[in-house]
């Protein structure tokens, strides 16, 4: 007896020991990926818009999310480490995602048994078609309130007073994430209604949590959807839906890929698998099959009907397609829910067992690439983040505190919108405190030419540079140089200075000017409109370089004009 006691404990420990590994290994991968990746986009609001200690700095919501948790974590992390790594931030980030990966298969252990659990779990710990919630750390959000949801799953089962109060702890954790935690109290709502024996009492397990949530609604709620805003909505409501569920099962099969965007996910594999499991329905019920739907599964759905109806209703400025890659980790969670209770009681022999093993290799091979590629993309991101907030550290005497280095205008000409959110005060003073990613003018230099050019643009609007009227051409204590055309004065450096130029009437001619890029694009003066007044009108214009905190000069060049006279007045 004791042998066989033995025996069977060791049994029931492998499985579990192997899903200790992959989630490791699959975090590990995911370490690695993450290895040159830096603040991006959202990042910046925990990190520069929730200073302070005030019950607003937590509970004031982003994006109409309740984010409390998050944004405590970014804050206690900034004190902890300070703001020099993102490392801390991923670390806190996988370590989430890892509590999820083996909640998930704690859940699906019971249903499938302890090796099948294996192969929802490798799907969820690589889901390279929500890269963006495994690499992007303020979407620990949305990773943290699926990992509370997946943890309620488990303890209501206990059905104890101890269960109940961690589930009831568990759904105000996930509330205080994201939204999705609104999807999450349902699915517990689910569960409580469709259990047997059925106890109404145990309904204050979601009531309390809903109501705190809505007490926190109409203290710090907000919604902008009204007016046609809703009516569209509500118009894109019935293929919003169905395209949600497309890219989750395209997702959740390893059959999404990158649609147009390295941000969103295709469709159409979803569709045809959705329309191949309505037709195998259709057959099995002509054949005299009956579905037996586990609550679970009515339960999951029902939450999976939640998410993304509210994802589609909240739509404002674009963004929130239904398949955004941010929105996979969740609903791929619920779907593999509602599979494995529907597959709980099915018995899936040796063979059928190695199948499906290597399916889900293949799935996860997939879907790996798919983390790759999306990982690379945000690297490329990263690098603008690094050297332009360089950039205003190289500017910051000059700069001003509502400065934005990457508007709309900026970000069209760079390609690049990942800085939008962040403006030179906040930065700065949050870069005194905490320290700061941002590149030195040497690690500029060493960025590809397009992040570079970037970075000239930006300086060139932090510094004011602009022609304006000059007092004349100075006849002392300056570097002059006269050609007949722009192309015979040749590349000119300089700055610290004054760059006064004059150019015969008539005759079109710009002022080109470079820093740390190796080619003159962006940064061109004397063509009127927001370049400054016209070079060809023959009065004497000037350009003021300032003196700011990186030595490299700046060069310029002018490239058309006759009878070019320039001159530069270094800076005492």
């Amino acid at each position: 007896m004791r042998v066989f006691m033995r025996r069977t404990s060791r049994s029931e420990r492998a499985p579990a020991l192997a899903a200790l590994a992959l989630v490791f290994a699959g975090c590990a991968l995911l370490a690695v990926e993450a290895r040159h990746l830096t603040f991006n986009g959202d990042d910046w609001v925990f990190v520069l818009d929730r200073r302070g200690t005030g019950p607003g700095v937590l509970l004031r919501p982003y994006n109409e999310h309740l984010m409390a948790l998050p944004i405590l974590g970014f804050k206690v992390l900034l004190q902890v480490f300070g703001g020099r790594s993102y490392a801390p931030f991923i670390a806190l980030l996988l370590i989430v995602h890892a509590v999820a990966c083996l909640l998930l298969y704690a859940v699906a252990r019971r249903c499938v048994g302890p090796w099948l659990a294996l192969i929802p779990t490798a799907i969820l710990v690589v889901l390279g078609p929500a890269w963006q919630d495994l690499l992007w750390a303020c979407n620990v959000a949305f990773v943290g309130a699926v990992a509370a949801g997946l943890g309620t799953i488990l303890v209501l089962d206990r059905r104890d007073r101890l269960g109940d109060w961690a589930a009831a702890a568990l759904l105000c954790v996930s509330l205080l994430c994201t939204s999705v935690g609104v999807a999450m109290v349902l699915l517990a709502a689910v569960l409580l209604v469709l259990e047997r024996p059925r106890n109404w009492r145990r309904l204050w397990i979601v009531l309390v949590p809903a109501a705190l949530y809505a007490a926190w609604y109409a203290g710090y709620g907000e919604s902008g959807v009204t007016g046609r805003l809703l009516h569209r909505n509500l118009q894109n409501l019935p293929s919003y839906v169905p395209d949600a569920l497309a890219a989750a099962l395209g997702s959740v099969t390893g059959l999404a890929q990158v649609h147009g965007s390295t941000f969103l996910v295709s469709v159409v594999p979803g569709r045809v698998l959705a329309v191949a499991i309505v037709l195998g329905l259709i057959v099995h019920r002509l054949r005299g099959g009956v579905l037996r739907v586990p609550p679970l599964a009515w339960a999951a759905g029902a939450a999976a009907l939640t998410l993304w109806v509210g994802a589609c209703m909240s739509e404002i400025l674009g963004g929130r397609e239904p398949n955004q890659n941010r929105y996979q980790y969740a609903a791929v969670a619920l779907v593999l829910l509602v599979v494995l209770a529907l597959a709980a009681r099915s018995r899936v022999p040796r063979r059928g067992g190695a199948v499906l093993a290597a399916v889900a290799v293949l799935i996860c091979a997939s879907n790996i690439a798919l983390l790759h590629r999306g990982a690379a993309a945000w690297r490329q991101k990263g690098e603008y983040t690094t050297a332009i907030t360089g950039a205003l550290t190289v500017a910051r005497d000059h700069v001003s505190p509502t400065f934005q280095p990457e508007d709309f205008g900026t970000g069209l000409k760079i390609g690049n919108f990942n800085l939008l959110l962040i403006t030179a005060g906040p930065y700065l003073s949050a870069a005194d405190d905490f320290g700061s990613i941002a590149d030195s003018p040497r690690d500029i230099l060493r960025r590809p030419e397009r992040v570079r050019q970037a970075v000239d643009l930006v300086l060139g609007r932090a510094e004011h540079l602009r022609l304006g009227p000059a007092a004349g051409i100075p006849s002392e204590g300056a570097r002059c140089r006269t050609a007949a055309s722009g192309a015979g004065l040749g590349e000119i450096a300089a700055g610290p200075a004054t760059i006064v130029l004059q150019v015969a009437p008539g005759h079109d001619a710009q002022l080109q000017v470079r820093r740390f890029a190796s080619g003159f694009r962006f940064l061109r003066f004397g063509g009127g409109g927001l370049a400054g007044p016209r070079l060809d009108r023959g009065t004497p214009l000037a350009l003021r370089l300032p003196r700011d905190r990186a030595r490299l000069p700046w060069r310029m060049r002018v490239s058309g004009g006759r009878a070019v006279r320039l001159c530069v007045v270094d800076a005492s």
